[in-house]
This record gives C-alpha cells, structure tokens and sequence, in this order.
C-alpha cells in the first residue's frame, strides 16, 4: 500500500513537472512577451476548482486516518481477558434445566478442560445485552447498568484480575452478591463501598420501576470488554452471582487437543439432554466475525487515502501548468 502510494505521488510529480516543461517549451517567445491575457472569470473557477480539490483531498485523507485508527484499536486493544481456546455452549431455551449444573460438573472433571463457567452472556458477542438501572446518588438520575449473571468460577476462567478481590463467593447465600469494574467504583465509590448494598430496578410497561434485587458488592474487577469490539468508553458494569438466567456454558480447552476434546463434549451433551440441539461458537470466531463486518471499511482506507493523494497531485498538476 505505501509502494503504491509513493509510486502515485512520484509519478504525479514527475509528470506535473515535465509535461508543463514541455508546453513551455513551444510557446512563440514574442508572445510570450506580449503577454495572453485571461479573462477574470476563468482566472477565478481555476483558482476555485484547485481549492476545491485540495479541500476534497484533506477531507479523504482525514477520514481515512480516523478509519484506520479505529480499525487498528479494534485489533490491537486489550481485551482485559483471555479469550484463547474459549468455548461457549448455548442453553438458550432450557436454561432453568435443574440438569445443567450436572453437565458443568462432568465437563468441569475433564482431563483436557482447564476449567468452566455458567454466565448469561459470551463475551464479546453482540447478543444477549441486557441492563438495569440504579440511581445515581450524585444526581439522582437513573443510571443503565449493563448487567451480567455468573457464577463463582467466571473470572477465574476468563483469567480477569481483581482490584479487589471478594473474601469468598458463592451462589448459594441468602444474599445476592454482586461483583462491580472499575468504572463502577471511580463513578460511586464515593457512595458505595464494599458490602454495601444496591437496589436494581427496570422499568415495566406503563413506564413505573419495579424493583429487581438489591445485591451486596461483594469485589471489583478491572475493566474488560464484554460486548463491542469499537466501544471506546468504559461503561459501569454489575456481574451478579445467580443460577438464573444462565444461557451458556464457557469452557476453556487444551489448546493441542481441541478436536478430541469437542467430540468428548458433545458426546458428554448428549448423554445430559438428549433433547437438545449441541451449538458452541469459540470467543475467537466471535470476534472475527464482527472484524469482518466492518473489514470493507478498512478497504476504504486504501482506496480513499489513495484517491486523496491522487486529487492533492492533480492540484500541483494544475498549479504547475498554470
């Protein structure tokens, strides 16, 4: 790309340098000396259309400069988690099966499995957003928590780090516990602290809240992205310890064994719910799946940084030979 661009760019000159030389080298000097006058009007539309191009050639090269800033932060930002040889199966539609807890129990007792986790979203996936909304004490306006149920293996599978790390979590308390990010305690750790607790609410058809839980923060995590590749901006997240509302099972494989391992699960999947349909994606496919969505746009940085170098030439061309 930069070859075909520099190439452009020397050719351009080159030419906007000789091919004016040789015009001038025609011209009859007594006229030249006579002089050739223009009129006004077509002296101003050249100086306008030269404008013009350069105005057009700026607007293309900083478009194309902020794409592939963005195109280049999607691809090597910091995720916050490990997303290799991550699996996640769908439970979607049967997720209130008491016999879910059994097949993350067998899989868990893999010997090629590094560990799993129940949770109600795949990271990095677009579907299955979900949020709720609490208030915020500084303002007292509703503020839209993206929220998300696990269970208690889920950071440690993801290899997420803690800031702070919780004393013990467990599901099975009579308190529902709540794990907030970063962002979450630098907006209202001045109002929350560690064991306080939070009332979640949503809103229902006629526009009222209805109180959902009130969690007790039980640890912070550091950020990490769970739902778009392009957003730049943190958002204040919960991760509520729940058995409810668990869509997938995340399991993180032996990297050298993948295709084996896939086979025992799905034989282990159908040993549990022979009823079911066996779907997995891995996190990776995930990601690139959404990166070839919004590939035609990084095409646009090739094609639009080299027509705005092309216009930006033609503007020396004109210059030159006029």
């Amino acid at each position: 790309f930069l070859g075909i661009a520099f190439s452009t760019t020397f050719l351009t000159g080159l030419l906007s340098g000789v091919y004016p030389a040789l015009i001038l080298s025609r011209f009859n000097p007594v006229k030249a000396l006579r002089g050739n006058r223009e009129r006004k009007g077509s002296i101003t539309m050249k100086k306008g259309l030269v404008i013009i191009q350069y105005v057009v050639s700026i607007v293309l090269i900083v478009g194309s400069i902020g794409i592939y800033k963005v195109y280049n932060f999607m691809l090597n930002q910091d995720l916050g988690f490990n997303k290799e040889h991550l699996m996640a199966i769908s439970l979607d539609g049967f997720n209130q099966d008491s016999r879910i807890r059994n097949l993350k129990d067998q899989l868990d007792q893999h010997v090629n499995m590094k560990g799993v986790s129940l949770t109600s979203k795949v990271p990095m996936s677009m579907r299955d957003d979900y949020s709720v909304y609490m208030k915020d004490p500084s303002s007292d306006l509703d503020q839209r928590i993206p929220t998300i149920y696990i269970d208690e293996q889920y950071f440690n599978l993801l290899e997420i780090e803690y800031k702070i790390k919780p004393e013990s979590l467990s599901i099975e308390t009579e308190k529902t516990s709540m794990i907030v990010n970063e962002t979450f305690l630098d907006l209202f750790g001045e109002y929350y602290q560690i064991g306080d607790q939070v009332e979640l609410f949503d809103y229902n058809n006629s526009n009222q809240p209805v109180p959902i839980d009130y969690p007790e923060i039980k640890g912070v995590v550091k950020n990490f992205k769970i739902s778009r590749l392009i957003e730049m901006k943190q958002m204040p997240c919960a991760y509520i310890l729940s058995s409810n509302n668990q869509n997938y099972l995340l399991a993180r494989l032996v990297p050298d064994k993948k295709n084996e391992t896939l086979s025992s699960i799905e034989t282990t999947f159908k040993e549990v719910f022979p009823d079911q349909v066996f779907q997995y994606t891995f996190i990776d496919d995930e990601i690139n799946t959404f990166i070839s969505i919004l590939s035609p746009f990084a095409r646009l940085i090739f094609y639009g940084t080299f027509f705005a170098i092309f216009i930006a030439s033609m503007g020396l061309f004109a210059l030159a030979l006029y």
